[in-house]
């Protein structure tokens, strides 16, 4: 494995809350306390943040032991990240590298932008000339809004992407043939053996004509009316059975007819589809179509990848992704030389390059200037820093990798948890020295515990792992071992859906922790960022103080605010902005009227003329001096100017958490900086209209996050973060925000480790292969399960669910005191990242226990104690005096009610609770039979269908027009559980009813609404307006889902709060309604909802 002598090597092993950095210091201090010169120190950190507060504890250090110069000296010592450290290295060898030491890096922002645009005109240029290839394999899509895929099973310009990071992080000589051959040809070869690739005649246009001919065929016997019962083999055929197939035979027919007139448009995940019976578009599948096609497609997927052509287009799609990566890694090289930039891999590798040569000047340099190295969180590492590592390594006297395999969670960052082991026991054998830290300084007996019984089970394999508490705190703390708690909480209602189940528990157990000590830390830990986003959004309009670590804050008002104040300033013609500053701010003249003089307005110069006085009032005069000379500021100076021309200090002053709300302009502010720092680093301009442009491009990403808001530091605010950000913290009381596992598959571009047999400290990056496998056999059900089950998945299966278990370890290791589960399922050991551990975790609400077992090991009992919460329940602390600040006398007391409410909510979402018996529904029109029984699941794309139909001119179109129009619009959506006949004639339908009772109303449709109301502002799109004149309309909303048998009890139900939502929305732009009607399209009805006399919503 290693042929190197590393005696100089330590290993130090810390597990969580073991004194880590403390140990550090202490080594560092008492090694320049014996004499070493603190400038031939190296040490790196994973932050910089990390890297200032080593060099302060040990500066501190040194000044008790009266080291008082050394302790001056420290900033002598190259301290820093990795990057920072390899920065030092490349520049000043810059003449080596034959580039200029004054070269700019790019930040990781500002990368991932310049990396983006070189790349653009090359994956135009592929796309191109392979676009049928790219089709076909299913990497044609794009990714929505919300993380999914338009169309296929990948996305091209992703894959190559990651593609092109993947072999610049592994040091891929991207140039040279036989280093990417190699990859190209394992990954090809991989591919073939795990999946049995045959080279059999066949193609695409074979399998759709044997789909075909098998559908056919079942048809005949369907259609057979010289018998009653039908028979498929021995089969007997229900009767639902076959109605079903009759009523669907249409829309099947026309599908199988469009595929086999153009069979070269069908993808290979289509194909696989056909082999199971499933067409893209059209009915579901049922059973007499299954048994149908398992005899004529007895392999399944193996139908597929039998086939020749499919083993051509396979390995094609694969040579093509590496070459395209290659051009994508040169165009971002050349690009980068013209504008005289490096990022922080070329640091790397640069440093790395040259340090290759034992014997050259860098090395010389580092051998003759430094004595001790000390890599802290060793096992964080990614592959390149192992290899520059490894090179310092072997130029100094004292190495020491200090960190904990257990706490090894950034593998999508780059690090190689299993790389690093492998090292680990390389050095091992090579005569490094191993040390461990063995002592809990962070957290109390009962929670420790639960870590150690837990992980002891999970890491059965390992050494280590459990933590003690030392004598000198249970001198301090008689009882620690018995102090602590752990606690399950759970939403009472168990059929509340998941992010109620997972938010109501944490609100209010928080409100009751507030109770018990309103100052204790906090934290609030879930797995992804949009849970966090949601639980910091749901603690906030509680009132409850609340920050997060880079979590979404564009809801609140001051954030709104903000960027309707820069984008005004930005832009005086942005009338959009206008209208969001006089929403947002009471004290604007137009506030309340604004919308209803706009609609009121005679032409548009009554309007322009309006627009301008509301520009020239004199709430907007500060924002106005900024506006003037906005090309002067920078973004970060305009904001700062704003905060103040806006006076949103003191609007948020009465806010129940005033601290935790500034820290979302800090934020915003943080967010400018940043970005100026970017553009310097590519020597370009940072301006107001540009930051706007990339804050919008960023927010349209599916990770986006607007407005993000800075840690607070305020005593008693809740931290919300996700698993991974918890890493190197710790609070008196952690709360896991718990739910089930998201089985998604893992990316299709990833790294194999070497084989541990192979490797060797000399060469790290030896053997190691980036590899691509298109996703194209994951488009059918059955073929995904077996794709899931090949054998070099089950290895990536088992690597990923070793990484789950270490961020289990790095979530269950942060409490202090006490150890809150948010549970979402029945079983505690049923949630992610603790659902496939090995690990049993029992709960026992009678006995107050929980049990942890495995399937080796007794089960150990600890003391816990249940909770169940209700959206009703009246928990929690009143805010706190200290947090009831007034605004200022001069501008009077605040409006705002003590309950923070969210900034804006979708008139939707309004139920009808508290309604039902203030207003009547009655059904005032039949409009003919009922077009479909009941909804069904996802029908909400139904709606998104039945909406766009009704709101477009389709009366404007002859029949035939309106079928196409209809079935083209259903298409889109990719909904199958109506047809285009019964959309054209839920539309004849309704036509004909508004013919016959408002032939002369003009008809409004998707109508914007905008809504200011008790310091909230609703939003939403009423579907249409009958303008019946002086100022009185109808109100007409369209409700696809088909209901009941009782629709006028189906509308009361669920309805009225959001039509007493328009309605009031419509009296405060100065619109009475006539009428309220609720159109149901596929229930062929209208119910009308009359208020009685009571206030407005």
């Amino acid at each position: 494995m290693s042929t190197g002598n590393y005696s100089h090597y330590t290993l130090v092993q810390a597990s969580a809350g073991s004194g880590k950095t403390f140990r550090i210091t202490e080594d560092l201090a008492q090694a320049i306390d014996e004499g070493k010169d603190p400038s031939r120190i190296i040490a790196t950190t994973f932050t910089k943040d990390a890297a200032a507060e080593l060099a302060g504890r040990i500066s501190v250090k040194l000044v008790e032991k009266g080291k008082v110069v050394a302790a001056q000296e420290i900033d002598s010592a190259l301290v820093g990240t990795v990057n920072s450290i390899t920065d030092a290295l490349v520049r000043r060898f810059a003449l080596h590298n034959e580039i200029s030491p004054e070269l700019a890096v790019l930040s990781e922002n500002a990368e991932k932008l310049a990396f983006d645009t070189a790349c653009d005109e090359v994956l135009a240029a592929y796309w191109e000339a392979h676009r049928d290839l790219i089709k076909r394999v299913g990497y044609a899509g794009r990714r929505t809004v919300h993380g999914g895929l338009t169309e296929g099973q990948g996305v091209w310009t992703d894959s190559v992407k990651k593609l092109s990071q993947a072999l610049r992080a592994n040091a891929v000589d991207v140039n040279d043939r036989n280093d990417l051959e190699e990859h190209i040809s394992k990954s090809q070869q991989a591919f073939a053996d795990n999946f049995d690739l045959g080279n059999e005649t066949g193609d695409i246009e074979e399998i759709v004509g044997r789909a075909k001919e098998a559908y056919d065929s079942l048809m005949e016997v369907i259609n057979d009316d010289s018998t009653e019962e039908k028979w498929l083999g021995d089969e007997k055929l229900r009767k639902t059975s076959v109605t079903s197939l009759k009523k669907n035979h249409a829309k099947r027919t026309k599908i199988y007819q469009r595929l086999s007139a153009n069979p070269a448009a069908v993808s290979w995940g289509e194909a696989l589809k056909l082999t199971a019976g499933e067409l893209v578009g059209g009915p579901k599948v049922t059973g007499p179509i299954t048994t149908t096609f398992a005899d004529e497609f007895p392999a399944g997927m193996g139908e597929i990848t039998k086939l020749q052509t499919f083993r051509d287009d396979t390995f094609d799609i694969i040579r093509i992704a590496f070459e395209a990566a290659r051009d994508c890694v040169n165009a971002y090289t050349e690009a980068k030389r013209e504008a005289g930039l490096i990022d922080f891999t070329d640091q790397e590798a640069r440093a790395l390059k040259l340090l290759q040569d034992p014997h050259g000047e860098a090395s010389e340099w580092i051998r003759e200037s430094f004595d001790v190295m000390v890599v802290d969180e060793f096992q964080d590492t990614s592959p390149l820093q192992l290899a520059i590592f490894l090179k310092i390594g072997a130029l100094v006297g004292d190495v020491r990798w200090v960190g904990d395999p257990k706490q090894s969670i950034y593998g999508f960052r780059g690090a190689d948890p299993i790389l690093m082991q492998t090292a680990a026991h390389a050095i091992e054998e090579g005569g490094g020295q191993q040390d461990s830290l063995s002592m809990s300084w962070r957290s109390s007996g009962i929670p420790l515990k639960l870590s150690n019984e837990y992980f002891s089970r999970a890491f059965a394999d390992q050494t280590n792992v459990t933590l003690k508490i030392d004598e000198a705190r249970r001198e301090r703390r008689r009882n620690i071992d018995h102090e602590g708690r752990i606690s399950v909480w759970r939403n009472a209602n168990a059929e509340a859906k998941v992010g109620l189940q997972l938010t109501v528990p944490i609100v209010k157990g928080i409100q009751e922790l507030h109770a018990e000590n309103p100052k204790q830390s906090i934290a609030v830990l879930v797995r992804s960022n949009a849970d966090a986003e949601k639980v910091l959004a749901e603690l906030r309009q509680a009132g409850i103080p609340a920050t997060g670590k880079d979590v979404s804050v564009d809801e609140e008002v001051e954030a709104m605010l903000l960027v309707a104040g820069l984008r005004y300033c930005s832009d005086g013609s942005d009338r959009a902005s206008l209208f969001e500053l006089i929403t947002l701010m009471p004290e604007h003249a137009a506030h309340a009227t604004w919308f209803k003089e706009l609609a009121s307005a005679p032409d548009r110069k009554t309007r322009t003329e309006l627009k301008n006085s509301w520009a020239d009032d004199p709430s907007l005069a500060a924002v106005n001096e900024i506006a003037r000379h906005i090309g002067q500021l920078t973004p970060s100076r305009a904001i700062t100017e704003l905060i103040d021309a806006l006076d949103l200090r003191a609007r948020i002053a009465s806010s129940p958490s005033p601290a935790g709300r500034y820290d979302t302009l800090l934020g915003f502010l943080e967010q400018a900086t940043i970005y100026e720092s970017d553009r310097e680093g590519i020597g370009k301009a940072a301006t107001v209209s540009d930051f706007l442009r990339n804050f919008d491009a960023e927010q349209r990403l599916t990770n986006g996050k607007g407005v993000v808001a800075r840690s607070s530091q305020e005593a008693g605010s809740v931290f919300v973060t996700t698993m991974h950000g918890a890493k190197g913290l710790g609070w008196h009381t952690v709360i896991l925000g718990l739910k089930k596992s998201n089985d998604k598959l893992p990316p299709d571009v990833w790294t194999e480790p070497t084989d541990s047999g192979a490797f060797t400290l000399e060469a790290p990056l030896e053997g190691r292969h980036v590899m691509f496998w298109p996703y194209t056999l994951t488009a059918q059900k059955a073929s995904k399960e077996h794709f899931l089950k090949t054998p070099l998945m089950k290895k990536r299966e088992e690597r990923t669910a070793e990484e789950n278990k270490r961020l289990a370890y790095v979530a269950l290791t942060r409490s202090k005191e006490h150890t809150v589960f948010v549970a979402t399922e029945k079983r505690l050991d049923s949630h992610d990242p603790l659902d496939k551990n090995n690990v049993v975790l029992s709960t026992n609400d009678a006995e107050g226990t929980i049990a942890i077992s495995s399937a080796t090991t007794e089960p150990v009992t600890l003391p816990a104690d249940f909770r169940t919460y209700s959206e009703d329940d009246e928990s929690g602390a009143p805010v706190s005096n200290e947090q009831q600040r007034l605004l200022p006398e001069w501008r009077g007391e605040s409006t705002r009610t003590a309950e923070r409410k969210a900034a804006r909510f979708a008139a939707s979402l309004v139920t009808s609770a508290g309604w039902e018996d203030r207003a009547d529904t009655a059904v005032v029109a039949t409009l003919g039979a009922r077009l479909v029984e009941h909804g069904e699941m996802d029908w909400n794309k139904v709606g998104d269908a039945i909406h766009t139909y009704l709101g477009t001119s389709y009366t404007a179109l002859d029949e035939a027009a309106q079928l196409a129009h209809a079935e083209a619009i259903l298409g889109r959506w990719g909904v199958s559980a109506i047809e285009a006949k019964d959309l054209v004639e839920a539309g004849r339908r309704w036509d004909a009813w508004l013919t016959e009772n408002y032939p002369d109303a003009p008809r409004l449709t998707e109508v914007p609404m905008r809504y200011l109301a008790d310091g909230q502002v609703a939003e939403g799109w009423i579907d249409m307006l009958l303008d019946t004149g002086d100022d009185t309309v109808v109100l007409i909303d369209h409700k696809s889902n088909p209901g009941n048998q009782k629709p006028a009890e189906f509308v009361k139900k669920h309805y009225l709060g959001q039509m007493a939502t328009y309605r009031a929305a419509l009296e405060a732009a100065g619109k009475r309604c006539d009428r309220i009607l609720i159109h149901l399209p596929l229930a062929g009805a209208i119910v009308e909802v009359a208020f009685r006399d009571e206030p407005s919503a």
